[in-house]
């Protein structure tokens, strides 16, 4: 093979194939609990917090806080978005927010990837109470989409991040009906704080047309290049 076709062949090759990926973030209410706003450190609120409805009935206590940072580990910050955090004392808890925008519901589409992404924290001087977080729609009931419960604790004093992934088909039977995000703690006694969810929606990568023809020109060129190797050797 010619020091030309060479580099036609890694020219193809280079360029796919490629695809359409574009990410856009919906809309969550109150993702990082800065609502309402509290001035001092260590300051709470126990009754709720603006976006997100209690859907249980247990004794104990939830809210927004701004902690100060001696409640955590050394060089771990006391909220991963802005001041203030959501905790869920005792329980377990539940919370939840239908997505919204511009009033309307936002709905499970076709031929969409989304991803949602909540901060997980455990703080120095409470007992971790466990965490579950998912995507729901309404038709599901009690049943996720996606949806992850105590898989891993962070360590004392720390945040994790955990990320959850949902393709909808175009076959997917919740179609229509309204994404619903969910979290809570899932111990009896002990508190978990949660901060920074967000929920994004993206197509499916789907190949660019032009980049369709790359691997047929390739297997072409090759074809090619066989025969003229034939040819010679005969």
């Amino acid at each position: 093979m010619k020091p030309l076709g060479n580099l036609l062949l890694l020219a193809l090759l280079m360029a796919g194939p490629a695809a359409i990926v574009r990410a856009t973030a919906l809309p969550v209410t109150n993702s990082g609990f800065e609502t309402p706003t509290l001035s001092s450190d260590d300051t709470f609120t126990s009754s709720g917090m603006t976006g997100w409805i209690n859907t249980s009935s247990n004794p104990g206590s939830i809210g927004v806080e701004r902690l100060a940072t001696s409640h955590f580990a050394a060089g771990q910050p006391r909220a991963i978005d802005g001041n203030q955090v959501a905790y869920t004392n005792n329980g377990p808890f539940t919370l939840q927010q239908g997505i919204q925008q511009g009033g309307n519901p936002v709905n499970l589409t076709a031929n969409t990837v989304y991803t949602l992404t909540i901060y997980i924290g455990d703080r120095t001087d409470t007992t971790f109470a466990g965490y579950s977080f998912g995507l729901f729609t309404p038709a599901g009931g009690g049943t996720p989409l996606v949806s992850e419960t105590d898989v891993v604790a962070p360590s004392n004093g720390t945040w994790i991040q955990r990320t959850l992934t949902y393709t909808a088909t175009a076959a997917d039977p919740n179609l229509g009906q309204q994404l619903v995000i969910r979290f809570g703690n899932t111990q009896a006694l002990g508190q978990t704080i949660f901060d920074d969810i967000s929920l994004d929606a993206s197509p499916e990568a789907v190949p660019e047309p032009s980049t369709m023809l790359v691997p047929a020109l390739v297997c072409f060129y090759l074809a090619v290049q066989s025969v003229r190797g034939s040819r010679r050797s005969s």
